[in-house]
């Protein structure tokens, strides 16, 4: 059974009505269109997704493409800049220090191939060459060639790859142009590259191309005189970053692609020759003596070169004995066009081609030998027809798989829906039942912020002001009875202590004493104690008369109280600490009562701290903004004030447990039960300060000390 019908089975009869109505007609609302448009989008999906993996794949080639024009065109940059620094070993040595570029390559055994990232010299070789052909300066691999092993390059067979004749095109240069050659470099057999390895995917320990493409410039002397010529050799492997890493089906970068897929991809130059590949051997280039390596067909290309593997491909030739679609795509990449194609192509198992869409676009760059056409070469992505077909038939499966998910998403929430509306109404109607019946302890879930949410806040807020009401007449009967008790005792206290009796007689005692007796200061300190109990007993038996109020400065008044107690504390081994406020702190208070309020608080503290190995009272005043009392802002003798005098009390005793926190201020509610505790001293206090229109807070953490803070408003400086 779904869950929101699992909610109705206590439901009494009758009432499952609105919610199969509203269920039902959420169903309808929301099916139906995710059906119809469902079914719709599903059969049109997989020729779409068909069109835009092929969109998708054209779009990553001409990125490509971009990225290696942009990186030639750095290339030409950076020759501009080292034919300007100084001509010696090195600073040439510190330009090829500070172009080091990062590759991704295999590293370890066939067994155990690793994934290594490093950075390495852009450049090859850089060198400066005289006017004869004589090298100057020679930097390879990122070290200084010794003078004696520098070579005369005017000579083609004493440049690297032996066959180079970069010296005589470069200095037959008129100045600004710049020399950009085709890739030279050692061809690199299938043999030497697999080793014993079968498949290159499996090949680390083999063979690797080694290659360049050398930008040059000649240089001139003010007087127009040729001084030499300038040369940097990118090294081939940065040219690989840009094809190596690419798997056409996935967006994440692989260190090496799977060939035997045929989903990767590969460059090449603008005489049509292969210049990246995972295969080093379909790679143009030379024999050891300096010749170039011809391009493999079948017809022409003899067996022993098959069988090594020395066939490196050029796509005008592959037009002849492979596909004629290789003649299309070398049209349009020396016309800048890029574009889609289906194509055949070869892996290592299949006896007949296998059909793949290659994407292929053009690399921009016109200088040097390129300016003629004005492209380097081209970039093609592959991957096989029926690859992207399954991942289109895939696509369309989870489709199907999300419109069912949908659509069972839908039937919960069309059941969540109806729930949500029947259950709150359903339940308000019970609570109201139960309240009629006496019972107030009744509270309707709130689950929306919506009119049915408002609803039911409303409702829980009638039955809480049911309760309270009913609560305060509970208590306003509890205070009547609290009040003649007080009353009586207050009476009893007042005949029993004779207070007018005891005043005389000190009054003749004082009489009796010499002025300069040091007694003299207790016998006042008697006196005002009596007439502050004579005017909480008239508090008590008239317990709401108006007060009497003057204004005092909290922090001499707090001072003057506290030291009262002083002698009571040292007994009990209190050292209190005094912090004042730096400026006066003018409030309207009945100065008794002000007292009262105090010595309650200090002596709680007092009691609070026996037993304990530290025991500092410590007290603070300060000044603080209002924060008001209630939804009706600040009470009191001043409500213009926006500023407080603050009296804070704090003690290191045995502090409060938290599940008695709540209760501190109800009246006869007291932890000193077994010390003669009463539970009035902080009720009383909590009401004489709201009658001065402050506030008293009191902060506790079980052993870890209590700290009452008192704030009562300032009066306003005029």
């Amino acid at each position: 059974m779904l869950p929101g019908l699992a909610a109705f089975k206590t439901l009494p009869p009758g009432r499952f009505g609105i919610f199969r109505k509203l269920l039902l007609y959420f169903l309808l609302v929301a099916l139906i269109p995710l059906l119809v448009f469902g079914i719709r989008t599903i059969r049109a999906s997989e020729k779409t997704i068909l069109e835009e993996s092929r969109k998708i794949l054209l779009f990553r080639t001409v990125d490509t493409a971009n990225r290696v024009s942009n990186s030639l065109y750095a290339c030409a940059d950076d020759l501009e800049i080292v034919s300007s620094v100084p001509r010696n070993a090195q600073s040439y040595l510190e330009f090829c220090r500070t172009h080091r570029r990062r590759i991704w390559r295999r590293g370890g055994t066939n067994d155990n191939i690793i994934e290594i990232r490093e950075r390495i010299p852009l450049y090859k070789e850089i060198a400066f060459i005289g006017p004869t052909g004589k090298e100057q300066i020679l930097i390879r691999d990122e070290k200084i060639v010794p003078d004696e092993e520098l070579r005369d390059v005017s000579i083609p067979a004493n440049t690297t790859y032996k066959s180079e004749d970069y010296f005589q095109r470069t200095i037959s240069l008129p100045p600004g142009e710049i020399y950009v050659s085709h890739l030279t470099g050692w061809h690199v057999t299938k043999e030497e590259q697999l080793g014993k390895a079968e498949k290159v995917e499996a090949a680390v320990e083999g063979k690797i191309y080694q290659g360049v493409i050398r930008f040059a410039k000649p240089i001139y002397g003010t007087d127009g005189g040729l001084l030499g010529m300038v040369m940097l050799s990118m090294d081939h492997r940065h040219l690989m970053e840009f094809t190596q890493h690419i798997d056409p089906l996935s967006e994440n970068s692989v260190v090496f692609p799977n060939y035997t897929s045929g989903n990767y991809a590969y460059m090449f130059d603008d005489e049509g020759w292969i210049i990246c590949h995972p295969k080093y051997w379909d790679i143009r280039g030379l024999y050891p003596d300096g010749t170039p390596v011809p391009p493999y067909h079948p017809g022409v290309t003899s067996k022993e070169m098959e069988k090594i593997g020395r066939t490196p491909l050029n796509l005008y030739v592959m037009a002849q004995w492979r596909d004629p679609l290789y003649n299309k795509i070398m049209e349009d990449i020396l016309s800048q066009r890029a574009g889609l194609t289906v194509i055949s192509n070869f892996g290592y198992d299949q006896v007949k081609p296998v059909l793949r869409t290659r994407a292929y676009a053009p690399i921009h760059f016109d200088m040097g030998a390129y300016k003629e056409h004005g492209v380097f070469g081209g970039v093609t992505l592959g991957a096989q027809i029926g690859a992207v077909e399954q991942i289109a038939e895939g696509l369309a499966r989870e489709l199907w798989i999300v419109l069912v998910a949908t659509g069972f998403v839908v039937i919960l929430i069309a059941v969540g829906a109806a729930r949500w509306i029947a259950i709150p109404v359903l339940r308000m109607s019970d609570a109201a039942s139960r309240i009629g019946q006496g019972d107030l302890d009744q509270v309707v879930r709130i689950t929306s912020r919506d009119e049915l949410g408002n609803l039911a806040a409303t409702f829980n807020q009638m039955c809480t002001g049911l309760k309270e009401s009913r609560e305060r007449l509970r208590q306003t009967e509890r205070f009547a009875s609290i009040g003649e008790v007080i009353s009586g005792t207050a009476h009893a206290i007042k005949t029993e202590l004779n207070i007018y009796g005891l005043i005389n007689n000190l009054s003749i005692l004082e009489r009796l004493t010499p002025p300069d007796d040091p007694r003299n200061k207790y016998i006042t300190a008697i006196k005002e104690g009596i007439d502050g109990l004579e005017q909480v007993i008239h508090a008590l038996l008239e317990p709401t008369p108006e007060l009497a109020l003057e204004t005092v400065d909290l922090n001499e008044f707090a001072v003057e109280a506290v030291e009262a107690l002083r002698q009571k504390a040292e007994e009990k081994g209190v050292r209190i600490l005094m912090e004042r406020s730096e400026t006066a702190l003018p409030v309207r208070v009945q100065p008794d009562l002000l007292r009262q309020v105090i010595n309650n608080v200090v002596v709680n503290s007092l009691d609070a701290m026996e037993g304990q190995k530290k025991k500092d009272l410590r007290i603070r005043l300060a000044q603080e903004s209002l924060r008001g009392i209630g939804t009706g802002g600040w009470q009191g003798p001043n409500p213009e004030s926006s500023q407080a005098a603050v009296l804070e009390i704090s003690d290191t005793g045995c502090g409060i447990p938290e599940q008695l926190r709540q209760r501190i201020f109800y009246p006869f509610f007291t932890t000193k039960k077994n010390r003669g505790g009463t539970g009035l001293g902080l009720y009383q206090c909590s009401g004489i300060i709201r009658r001065h229109g402050g506030e008293i807070e009191i902060e506790s953490r079980e052993d870890s000390g209590t700290t009452v803070k008192i704030r009562l408003p300032l009066v306003p400086r005029a």
